[in-house]
């Protein structure tokens, strides 16, 4: 109301975000809206590009969790976010990538899902960095599965969760952690190649791992 609106955006993306890591979706939702609404009145405003893009991603993440991933507004917004990720920083790229690869794979767009694993999991590897490490291994791992490729599938699950640390389950930040739902679907992989007693034991690992960490 004063018209401090780059003051205003800022502190919009910052309750949003914390809104967020609350799990309260549709006030993270109200607050990415004021905000991108806000931003359109900032045009001069320094890396308003990378901003725009920042909190199209966690909107698309917060309607992930209320809508689904097929929603027409999760495409958009993660579209949106495709145009504005800097080519010159792969942490961006990746953001955007992961987006994708979850859009893919519940369309069933499995071979385009393998192709964006495959982008995430080489620019993690070219940053070398844990937490990039993790989801890509974990991406690759779901693609893969649903490929048929199990074997394959098996070991990029395992080295996702050997990387994985309960202890910065915050700073995955995404709808799902990718500890225990990866242990879920490694549960699957074991048990379709035949391994049915490892199975269930990295199954209820997974259950005690989501009731720590409180994972709903």
């Amino acid at each position: 109301h004063a018209k401090e609106h780059e003051k205003a955006v800022r502190y919009h993306q910052l309750a949003g975000q914390r809104s967020l890591r609350r799990s309260a979706h549709h006030e993270a939702q109200a607050h990415f809206a004021t905000a991108l609404r806000l931003l359109e009145l900032t045009p001069q405003l320094a890396g308003r590009a990378r901003l725009e893009m920042r909190l199209c991603l966690d909107m698309t993440t917060s309607l992930i969790a209320t809508r689904g991933y097929t929603a027409p507004a999760v495409e958009y917004y993660c579209n949106r976010a495709r145009e504005l990720a800097s080519a010159e920083n792969p942490r961006e790229q990746f953001g955007v990538l992961g987006a994708l690869g979850s859009i893919y794979s519940n369309r069933g767009e499995l071979h385009a899902f393998r192709q964006v694993a495959e982008q995430m999991l080489q620019i993690a590897q070219r940053l070398n960095n844990s937490v990039l490490l993790v989801w890509a291994h974990y991406a690759c791992g779901f693609a893969l599965h649903d490929l048929g490729e199990i074997i394959a599938a098996r070991s990029h699950l395992e080295q996702s969760y050997a990387l994985y640390e309960p202890q910065l389950h915050d700073s995955y930040r995404f709808t799902q952690d990718p500890g225990a739902t990866g242990l879920t679907m490694l549960s699957f992989t074991l048990f379709e190649l035949g391994y049915p007693d490892r199975a269930l034991e990295t199954a209820k690992r997974a259950v005690a791992l989501a009731r720590e960490i409180k994972h709903q």
